[in-house]
């Protein structure tokens, strides 16, 4: 059985159909379009609005776990002929962040492998990927974490227009 890695993401787009549409890719329902393992999905803040340079965003936060390591949703080559249950094609998020017009950011964990991952794509398909070393234990007596390494700004968001970056 694979490791679970944790991962929080903001999602960021033009529309609210295109954020509920990566949802459904998330959840394997979709027909057209699936990615990399997602183990879990669920939506920790509900799409909302915010005004930006170029008008109305749409922002969406998601949260769950992925098998092994949120790398292939950035480095896994899409295979159209990869089919799913649902007749979908194996895709990764630089395609549907271009296909969609979204741009994602995503801080991953994953205490079993001691890594965190941080992950910037915008609505263009250009991405970031950086990883790095981390532990987590817990004191005995108080049940509170030690970390050692890791992103020391993990799980500080990037601004929405950041994100998306508007053409």
């Amino acid at each position: 059985m694979a490791n679970d890695c944790s991962y929080d993401m903001q999602a960021v787009a033009k529309t609210k159909e295109a954020l509920e549409r990566l949802l459904s890719i998330m959840k394997y329902e979709d027909k057209e379009f699936y990615i990399y393992r997602v183990r879990d999905v669920y939506v920790n803040m509900e799409p909302n609005t915010l005004e930006s340079k170029g008008g109305k965003l749409w922002t969406m936060k998601l949260a769950g776990d992925v098998a092994w390591s949120a790398s292939a949703w950035v480095k896994g080559i899409p295979d159209p002929n990869e089919k799913s249950d649902t007749g979908a094609g194996y895709t990764n998020l630089v395609e549907l962040c271009k296909t969609l017009d979204i741009g994602v950011e995503i801080w991953t964990s994953e205490p079993g492998m001691c890594f965190q991952e941080h992950i910037l794509i915008n609505n263009r398909g250009m991405s970031s990927y950086d990883t790095t070393d981390w532990t987590v234990e817990y004191d005995e007596e108080t049940d509170d974490p030690i970390e050692d390494g890791g992103f020391d700004n993990y799980g500080s968001w990037v601004n929405p227009e950041e994100i998306y970056e508007e053409k």
